[in-house]
């Protein structure tokens, strides 16, 4: 996940979009983005820091340009929202403290192309037969290489042109447009009615029996000492670890589908997952054991989302948990079937597949938040909390 700044910025507003408009609106001045950048890099020479203000201000008037768009079709907005993204990063490089990132350079590798392809199956269902991957040459390379994650390992040298010439082990390279969107935690709720399989995202939160053991260690060392813990005296521990017992928990939508066999598959850092509810049950919640340092929360280890959906837990894409990435690959796919693929697009707004556009329709509402919010963030380096006027977090 994205490491932020201790620093935070608060943004209270009844429209949330309007807010982020306007937050985004003074990220033109390349007077504000000078001072914003003086603040995320101390140590950068004045000249430099000139010249990456300017560039940090243009890519952020370019998205500001797609963003105010605001078409109504869906397909429009899909294509307006892959762009809105793409400036973003770009933004977001320039604005790091590689001083050879200008925009200039980071010009030169959008010039070479957008760094993922997509080609479709021979056989299955859209969207399970659409598959994006990820290339070695231009921006998605060099922007994950800027973020320090290494693509490279799945990575394609060229855009492979027809499934039939794809080796059986580099498909595993590939992830298919169902497997992107089974990845957004604010999709999960819909996920099993849409496509029909389980979500690859989970809100986590803490078990009641970590409270239980708690109270059971307070109970045990009052009996031998006769006094009270001062300290909250913990579950259980070896040495320098600790285990904490979490809940994937299945109140809030979603559940359909999913076994403790299905989550133990993921690859989480959760062991000797249990259903917390007989098996039949259509959404039972799932306890696991995850071992931490003893000196850390639970939640300080684990690469975690919060926004709207509680606290998540996604399965990564190409070994990042990064969101913004996952976001930016999924609206590349979809770009390319509203710009080339009419046919499909055809049967998706009025056809077969008339259930994937409800599914489209939330995620461009999800999108048009969480997007920049993210982008906002990780241009500034200081998190970004949007808060509701008259709310238990606004100002008193």
């Amino acid at each position: 996940m994205v490491k932020l700044e201790e620093r935070v910025e608060q943004l209270v507003a009844e429209d949330a979009q309007e807010a982020l408009r306007l937050r985004l609106r003074r990220m033109t001045s390349a007077t504000i983005c000078d001072r914003m950048l003086a603040d995320k890099h101390p140590s950068m020479t004045s000249n430099l820091r000139r010249s990456k203000a300017e560039g940090v201000a243009s890519a952020v008037r370019s998205a500001l340009g797609f963003w105010e768009a605001a078409p109504t079709a869906l397909n429009a907005r899909l294509l307006s929202q892959y762009y809105f993204a793409l400036q973003l990063s770009i933004a977001e490089q320039v604005a790091g403290p590689d001083e050879n990132a200008s925009l200039e350079t980071i010009q030169r590798h959008t010039e070479q192309g957008h760094g993922l392809g997509t080609l479709r199956a021979l056989d299955g269902v859209f969207p399970e037969n659409y598959f994006v991957a990820a290339l070695k040459s231009g921006h998605f390379g060099s922007y994950c290489r800027a973020k320090g994650h290494d693509v490279d390992a799945f990575a394609f040298d060229s855009r492979p042109r027809s499934w039939s010439k794809v080796k059986e082990e580099e498909r595993a390279r590939l992830v298919s447009l169902t497997d992107l969107l089974r990845r957004i935690p604010e999709l999960r709720p819909l996920i099993p009615e849409c496509l029909g399989l389980p979500p690859l995202s989970f809100h986590l939160v803490h078990a009641l029996k970590n409270l239980e053991i708690e109270s059971e260690l307070r109970a045990e060392h009052l009996k031998r000492t006769g006094k009270f813990p001062a300290s909250p005296v913990g579950g259980p521990n070896n040495g320098n670890t600790k285990t904490t017992y979490l809940l994937f928990s299945t109140g809030f939508g979603g559940g359909q589908g999913i076994t403790a066999a299905f989550l133990s598959s993921l690859g989480f850092p959760i062991q000797n997952i249990v259903a917390q509810k007989e098996d039949d049950d259509p959404s039972p919640n799932f306890m696991g054991e995850y071992v931490h340092p003893e000196n850390e929360f639970w939640w300080q280890s684990l690469p975690l989302y919060k926004a709207a959906t509680g606290t998540s837990i996604v399965v990564p894409l190409w070994q990042t948990h990064d969101l913004f990435v996952i976001h930016f690959v999924t609206l590349y796919a979809l770009s390319i079937v509203v710009r080339y693929l009419p046919s499909l697009w055809h049967e998706i707004e009025n056809g077969v597949l008339d259930h994937i556009k409800a599914l489209l329709d939330h995620y461009t509402s999800v999108v048009s938040v969480v997007l920049p919010q993210m982008g906002i963030q990780r241009i500034t380096g200081v998190r970004l909390n949007l808060i509701y006027p008259g709310s238990g977090s606004s100002p008193i």
